[in-house]
């Protein structure tokens, strides 16, 4: 399914947004550099639990139109407002990784959490801009630099041999990050860098959820904990080993603590009810 978001110049942009399954709708959205397929190892996890998947590809990334504006925080977070408002109008719990924690983050401090059941923030950034902020890479190595930051999140040192990610499996994510608009890559990953969610944090109010990989070098676990103790009531769950990559390197877990928390806050029907 794709979505109208707005236009730049004569081009339609449009979001992809794939949705898969029946009951309460869960809404994925995406870290940097990668699209929605990041989510492959949750969606058989959440399917099976009787939910309503609807992985989103940002603008710029995946099956979504290739444009070179947007990239701001405001507008991506209005770009959720028209998935939600089109695809969940009674409300759906949204699970976010990296900078799609930050997007969402933002839409509830913007908008509210109207249409919002719960929220999931998978490795989200600090509540302040990273310091120092990293400097946007120069396009020409693009190619290299992706596939430092995957290796890096999937299968650091740090990690024990049998945690990390195969390099088959690295590749295949390689593959879907260069894909990826390289005007999006490079003007997204700004944003994150220069992210600063500090007035949004007092005005969310649901139930949400913080995980985060203890492993996690580019991101220590101190950020997160600042974060969620900006959120009345979060949940903190510290995966052991943990890297930035954890969707598919500590999949188990991560799928284990969203089914846990979405029986919590959005009790799927019994199989015979829906």
């Amino acid at each position: 399914m794709r979505i109208d978001v707005g236009r730049e110049n004569s081009t339609l942009i449009e979001l992809q947004v794939d949705d898969f399954g029946h009951g309460p709708p869960v809404v994925l959205l995406h870290g940097w550099p990668l699209s929605g397929r990041v989510w492959e190892p949750q969606l058989p996890a959440l399917l099976a639990a009787g939910r309503r998947v609807l992985a989103v590809d940002r603008r710029g990334f995946g099956g979504s139109t290739r444009c070179s504006l947007g990239f701001d925080l405001d507008t991506l977070a209005e770009d959720l407002g028209q998935v939600l408002e089109r695809l969940a109008p009674a409300g759906a719990v949204v699970v976010a990784h990296d900078l799609g924690a930050a997007e969402l983050l933002r839409y509830l401090g913007s908008f509210g959490g109207e249409r919002l059941r719960a929220a999931v923030l998978v490795v989200p950034p600090p509540p302040t801009p990273e310091t120092p902020a990293p400097a946007p890479p120069p396009p020409a190595p693009r190619a290299a630099m992706l596939r430092h930051w995957i290796d890096e999140a999937h299968a650091p040192p740090s990690l024990p041999l049998a945690r990390r990610l195969d390099a088959d499996a690295r590749h295949a994510l390689w593959l879907d990050a260069i894909a990826n608009g390289p005007l999006a890559l490079h003007a997204s990953r700004a944003t994150l860098d220069a992210a600063d969610l500090r007035d949004d944090l007092p005005r969310i109010d649901v139930p949400t959820l913080v995980l985060h990989g203890e492993a996690d070098m580019g991101r220590p676990p101190a950020g997160a904990a600042a974060l969620a103790a900006a959120l009345a009531g979060a949940r903190v769950e510290r995966l052991a080993e943990a890297p930035r990559g954890l969707l598919w390197t500590h999949a188990d877990e991560v799928n284990a603590a969203l089914l846990a928390f979405l029986a919590a806050v959005a009790p799927a029907p019994p199989a015979g009810g829906r």
